[in-house]
């Protein structure tokens, strides 16, 4: 028998499952995306959050979708401290593809608002969180079952249509909880 990356495995057996569990366990910093499916029927879909409004937002997210639930693992740096930033998975129920808006959708004063990125990233589907950091860094992992609206997580689809969009940034001096600062789309492997 040997150790490999904390499962027992016996000598020549190399099982899938193993693999899946591994990458289901670790939350990887990597901004490869990646989506891993195995024995568990884990889905695993990664996404690098860049930053929005020149917030200097950055970070990962994961999510695993399993057993009819979303476990999110989210990593951001670079967020304002002692403010409220709130983080959801922003989608069109019809299968269109959501994006990261482009900051020509700003308005005139230059700041993209909520409003200003919703034809790109469309409605919030699941709220992730409302943190407030002490510091500049928020790193979680939360599991979900269900949407805002109260469906279940397993009526959205394959997730690699939405996007995660991290909140709230100071604009001349007054801190918007809906300002996006940093977004994530979410990618499959060969898709």
């Amino acid at each position: 028998m040997r150790l490999h990356n904390g499962i027992v495995l016996r000598t020549g057996i190399l099982l899938a499952a193993a693999i899946t569990a591994v990458a289901v366990a670790t939350f990887s910093a990597s901004a490869a995306p990646a989506r891993t499916a195995g024995g568990n029927g884990a889905v695993v879909s990664h996404g690098t959050l860049m930053q929005l409004n020149d917030s200097g937002v950055q970070g990962t997210v994961t999510l695993v979708e399993h057993n009819g639930q979303i476990r999110a693992n989210l990593q951001a740096t670079g967020l304002e401290p002692m403010q409220m930033h709130m983080q959801h998975i922003h989608g069109f129920s019809d299968g269109v593809q959501a994006t990261c808006p482009d900051m020509s959708l700003a308005g005139a004063d230059g700041v993209l608002s909520f409003a200003e990125g919703l034809p790109a990233y469309g409605p919030v589907q699941v709220t992730l969180g409302h943190d407030m950091v002490d510091g500049s860094t928020l790193q979680f992992s939360r599991t979900f079952a269900a949407t805002d609206a109260g469906a279940a997580v397993g009526t959205l689809g394959s997730l690699d249509q939405y996007v995660i969009v991290v909140h709230g940034l100071t604009v001349a001096g007054t801190f918007d909880m809906t300002l996006p600062v940093a977004c994530a789309v979410l990618t499959i492997n060969g898709a």
